[in-house]
């Protein structure tokens, strides 16, 4: 009866020590496939993230299309959207209107290199009624080829609200 015991175990040993081997060279087929396709994704995101910023800044504190810096790492749908805002806006009051962004903060998403967060606080001041509204915003950027795919506004917060 021992020997059957001994016998069991000993199998039992080598069976694990067999799994073991196998599960280490898949871990490192796996570790191989994940270096590479990391490579790719960096590949794919070759974008200046400082322009990206610069970007996102002038957007909010743009009277018209003109001022928008770093307009030709957006690709044409966004370009679109951004005419077609600045066509819709009225300006006739733009002197009443003081408008600044500041604090902009670039974030790059850790599942997708090709997704950024962008935090910049935006202050409107209103000259005539002597108001001032400071919100921080929260965008969200998303590239395509090395251009911006998508642009969308994901977050508003405000952080202070003052009426004279």
């Amino acid at each position: 009866m021992k020997k059957i015991l001994i016998g069991i175990a000993i199998s039992m040993l080598v069976l694990s020590a067999c799994s073991n081997d196998n599960q280490d060279s898949k871990g490192t087929d796996e570790s191989t496939k994940q270096e590479s396709s990391s490579s790719k994704g960096s590949e794919q995101s070759n974008v200046n993230e400082e322009h990206l910023k610069e970007f996102t800044e002038s957007l909010y504190e743009a009277n018209k299309r003109e001022d928008v810096q770093h307009l030709d790492i957006a690709n044409d749908n966004v370009k679109t959207i951004i005419n077609r805002q600045f066509q819709a806006a009225n300006f006739e009051k733009s002197d009443r209107y003081d408008q600044a962004a500041s604090n902009v903060r670039l974030f790059k998403s850790v599942d997708d290199k090709n997704r950024y967060i962008v935090t910049l606080e935006t202050k409107a001041r209103d000259k005539k009624e002597k108001r001032m509204i400071w919100l921080q915003k929260t965008v969200q950027l998303k590239i395509k080829d090395g251009k911006i795919n998508d642009f969308s506004e994901i977050g508003e917060k405000q952080i202070f609200n003052e009426q004279d």
